[in-house]
């Protein structure tokens, strides 16, 4: 007598079973992984979120002390969010801007032509650009900072 597994004789053998134990299983992993998705396992979640709704936040530029005037270009990861204009009439201006993926870490993107007095008092026209990150949060504020830096401007957002 030989240990061999009975393979071919009839009424139930491990071949004749092999079809339905592959399609118990298949059927199987099936149902696990929807389980698992309608639990939320394995679904993709953007890096900007912590929950999915539209978070607003303020960026504020006020004229600078050798300022004359000042118009940037705000883009909030490569989205166009306004311009600020200040001038000696209106010394402060402010972007009510929005974000719909929820709160998180957001790249922006500054470009400006700001004139400033020199040490003689004479206007001097300088351009100015500044990218950077900033962590959005609902209902915050964001101040534009410009600093002249050899023949330009380089520009900042920040928590004030």
């Amino acid at each position: 007598m030989d240990n061999q597994p009975d393979l071919g004789s009839g009424g139930g053998s491990f071949l004749t079973s092999v079809p339905a134990i592959i399609a118990a299983v298949a059927t199987l992993v099936t149902a696990l992984g929807g389980l698992f998705a309608y639990l939320g396992g394995g679904s993709e979640t953007p890096e900007n979120t912590t929950n999915q709704k539209t978070v607003n936040f303020t960026i504020r530029d006020p004229l600078g002390p050798d300022q004359i005037s000042e118009e940037v270009n705000v883009k909030i990861d490569g989205k166009n969010a306004g311009t600020l204009t200040v001038d000696q009439n209106n010394r402060s201006d402010q972007i009510n801007a929005s974000v719909d993926e929820g709160e998180g870490k957001y790249d922006y993107s500054l470009a400006s032509v700001s004139v400033f007095r020199d040490r003689s008092g004479r206007p001097v026209e300088l351009s100015g650009s500044g990218q950077g990150t900033i962590n959005v949060r609902d209902g915050k504020t964001y101040e534009l900072y410009a600093h002249p830096v050899g023949g330009g401007v380089e520009l900042s957002l920040a928590e004030p």
